[in-house]
């Protein structure tokens, strides 16, 4: 999976978490399964941690790219 070096962000049931490889993922912390992961175009590794806001989650990268999703 990568490696990860940010603290993750949870939303009810769901982890989320970004990785060194520019991979972001969703994990279900019931049943510890991966639900989703999506890769940054170029691959480029997370920078932070992701932001829940409300049912919105947010990634950034190192070149400053956010990428948003509703869960």
């Amino acid at each position: 999976l990568g490696n990860f070096t940010n603290a993750p962000a949870i939303l009810e049931n769901t982890l989320f978490i970004g990785n060194d490889r520019g991979r972001a993922f969703a994990i279900d912390t019931e049943k510890g399964v991966i639900k989703w992961s999506y890769v940054f175009d170029g691959g480029r590794a997370m920078s932070g941690s992701p932001l829940v806001n409300g049912k919105h989650v947010y990634f950034v990268n190192i070149d400053g790219r956010i990428l948003g999703f509703d869960e």
